[in-house]
């Protein structure tokens, strides 16, 4: 685990342009490269703000990122609290990480 950095964008959208990720995280056709790297930029101010937020996960082995996780709570007032989430790549073996 990890934080995000630039390098992670390709990756990162890969992950979440995957169709078993988008059905089980409900996103939308419409996410992009610039919306991912959106959403990694708010992982990082989380962090610096509240302390909290989502980590990069990598492959030991390798340094591929394969998924995200850690402790999640935007500012947005349909929000209902601190939320655990993970993702991980369909073919990324999470045991391995």
């Amino acid at each position: 685990m990890r934080a995000f950095g630039q390098d992670d964008l390709d990756a990162y959208f890969t992950l979440f342009n995957t169709p078993e990720v988008r059905s089980s995280l409900h996103i939308l056709e419409s996410f992009n490269r610039e919306q991912a790297w959106g959403q990694m930029a708010l992982f990082l101010g989380q962090w610096e703000l509240r302390g909290t937020g989502l980590w990069a996960l990598e492959e030991k082995a390798t340094g591929r990122l394969v998924g995200r996780a850690g402790l999640y709570c935007p500012e947005r007032a349909d929000w209902p609290g601190l939320e655990v989430g993970w993702a991980f790549h369909p073919d990324a073996n999470p045991r391995s990480t």
